[in-house]
């Protein structure tokens, strides 16, 4: 664990000149002996910093809540990037391997590459290899995309793209976002049908509970963020 010193600023902002200076003190309780990593808002009152291995949680006024460690175990990989949850859960953690999260009380839960509701629902991309019986020899390595809701490991709906087929798996947590409604939209890159002739890439939405409503082909673009009544790319 390296340590590194955190700190919680607040502005003095006592009289026009002192704004206009933009002066800054170091709240009451801090700094505090931390992680050298990534500070994120926690569940309540909590912050929290990570480094990836370890996460520690404090309260606004300093006070130590609770840590959490594990050994990522992991080589070559990219971090991803941990975010507060709708469930108050802290996640992903680590690396794209093998990402780890933690709840609102610090105890280690699954991660979610995806999004994740109030409920504690996981919504991900999700492939399943492909029946080498339905298709020539040649794509037997390919696996179909969807997605995926699941909660405390029980699947809850599935949704796969009808003869669209990837090599391998391509699209991470950033692919897939939510509206106000809790539509979910996710986006390919190209593919093959059971063919085995090229496919274009495609953005596709499902309802709250998995059910088709639209794909727009060639589109070459991943969902960037939901907005109250829709998608944006």
């Amino acid at each position: 664990m390296v340590a590194s010193t955190l700190a919680l600023a607040a502005s003095l902002l006592a009289s026009p000149a002192a704004a206009a200076r933009a002066q800054f003190v170091v709240a009451p309780g801090w700094p505090r002996p931390a992680v050298h990593g990534d500070v994120i808002p926690g569940a309540g009152d909590a912050v929290t910093v990570t480094d990836g291995e370890n996460v520690v949680a404090f309260t606004m006024d300093g006070r130590r809540r609770w840590t959490a460690g594990r050994n990522p175990q992991c080589g070559n990989c990219e971090p991803v990037i941990p975010a507060l949850r709708a469930d108050g859960s802290i996640g992903p953690i680590g690396f794209d391997a093998s990402p780890w999260a933690v709840d609102r009380r610090g105890r280690l839960v699954e991660a979610c590459l995806g999004v994740v509701r109030a409920d504690g629902t996981c919504i991900s991309v999700a492939y399943r290899r492909v029946d080498e019986q339905t298709v020539p020899e040649s794509l037997g390595f390919h696996t179909e995309s969807g997605l995926r809701a699941t909660r405390n490991g029980t699947i809850l709906w599935e949704y796969f793209e009808p003869d669209f087929l990837s090599f391998l798996p391509s699209v991470g947590i950033d692919t897939v976002t939510t509206d106000g409604a809790g539509n979910v939209y996710a986006g390919f890159p190209a593919g093959v049908d059971r063919t085995g002739a090229a496919v274009r890439s495609r953005l596709i939405s499902v309802t709250p509970g998995g059910a088709f409503r639209w794909r727009r082909e060639g589109s070459g673009g991943f969902p960037a963020a939901g907005s109250p009544g829709g998608v944006l790319t």
